[in-house]
């Protein structure tokens, strides 16, 4: 008895995927292109109005590093 028809056709429809890995460029690429700019003007607001307080009750320390947005230095 022949196959049936689903069956050929899926036999011929089939890929096959090598993986590899991506370049560090490429990398850097999809973690730029996934900040959003409206998280990047967000952050910088609140890091604006942190500072502006900071300065207004006297906090001598920066909340905001570079090294980590989160970190009182």
């Amino acid at each position: 008895m022949p196959p049936q028809k689903s069956q050929n056709k899926s036999k011929k429809n089939k890929k096959t995927f090598t993986y590899v890995a991506p370049t560090e460029e490429e990398i850097k690429s999809m973690q730029t292109a996934a900040r959003g700019k409206a998280t990047h003007n967000s952050t910088s607001t609140w890091i604006n109005a942190l500072e502006t307080f900071r300065k207004d009750i006297g906090f001598i320390r920066k909340f905001y590093s570079a090294k980590n947005c989160f970190t009182i230095s």
